[in-house]
């Protein structure tokens, strides 16, 4: 639900740790940061010397990202505020505190009188950093005043700064693992990730920053597959990052060293894998479970540590070289 998120304790452009106030311009004691202090009387406003033409910006910090829903003004700044109140101005966005996008225009603001005025901010679907009002035209006074400004919104839980997968060359039947860097990530539903538009129900979970999440996946044997491209989706509204990985498609056989090697050992019953070429002697390196058969209709099958047997058009035979 959104709420406000910038500070109303200042008593300094950067009293209040991450955040940093900046101004376009200010007279005396009426200091910028003065909208960020919650009282709106006396000398605890702001006011700009621009002719009308001034702005007031918030940084919210490293990492912060807000997505803007609304915001406040509360006019005031000296005995005239009406006239130094603002009239026409932009709420604008930025992530670099250069760049800027606006997010919410006003024009014709008239007859202030002190009071706390409300502005929805339609259809903005980007978390910012930065906010500024910037103001073109006010009431008619050559000072510009304000006693508070504020910003009503959701923190951005977003996506995270990357994604990273592993292992990066995929296979045709493995456990992608998913590591979150940056900010912690929640997944919810099948919807959160996907394989080439196909969504993977992973289950409500949230990925802190620097841990992982394993999406186990089964790629379909598709000899015409060659890359597949993970994608992740989450925060509201919904952002996505995607990363891709490839698929070796070997005529549906599974070579043995893309088989997880849990899957390899053990005393139970093993897993058959293929393996090309098919060994030339009987004593060729080979390990339990593997098979393989050759253009003569041969077929091969390790059944001790580098020990093999085949067999085909000329019989059994555990001994050949």
């Amino acid at each position: 639900m959104p709420a406000e998120f910038a500070p109303h304790d200042l008593t300094g452009y950067t009293s209040h740790s991450p955040f940093v106030v900046t101004v376009s311009s200010e007279v005396s004691v009426y200091l910028g940061f003065r909208v960020f202090d919650l009282t709106a009387t006396g000398n605890n406003a702001w006011i700009g010397s621009g002719g009308g033409v001034d702005w007031v910006a918030l940084d919210t910090g490293s990492g912060n990202a807000y997505l803007l829903a609304s915001y406040q003004i509360t006019a005031g700044g000296g005995t005239d505020n009406s006239a130094r109140a603002v009239r026409d101005w932009t709420m604008e966005g930025s992530n670099d505190g250069s760049s800027w996008t606006v997010l919410d225009t006003r024009s014709g603001e008239t007859g202030w009188g002190g009071e706390t005025r409300t502005y929805t901010c339609s259809g903005v679907v980007t978390a910012y950093r930065h906010f500024r009002l910037n103001v073109t035209a006010n009431n008619g006074d050559a000072l510009t005043g304000m006693a508070e400004l504020y910003l009503i919104g959701d923190l951005d839980t977003g996506l995270p700064a990357a994604i990273g997968i592993s292992p990066s060359n995929g296979q045709q039947a493995q456990v992608l693992t998913v590591t979150v860097t940056g900010t912690d990530t929640s997944f919810d539903g099948s919807s959160a990730v996907s394989i080439d538009g196909t969504g993977i129900t992973v289950g409500a979970v949230t990925v802190a920053s620097g841990t992982s999440l394993d999406v186990e996946l089964l790629i379909a044997n598709d000899a015409t597959i060659s890359a597949r491209t993970l994608t992740v989706a989450t925060g509201s509204p919904a952002e996505t990052a995607t990363a891709t990985f490839s698929v070796i498609a070997a005529r549906g056989n599974i070579d043995y060293d893309q088989i997880r090697a849990s899957a390899r050992t053990g005393n139970g019953p093993q897993l058959l894998t293929y393996t090309f070429p098919p060994p030339a002697t009987s004593s060729d390196a080979g390990t339990p479970g593997q098979i393989s058969f050759d253009a003569a209709g041969n077929w091969y099958w390790c059944y001790d540590t580098d020990l093999w047997a085949r067999i085909g058009p000329g019989g059994y035979s555990d001994s050949w070289s």
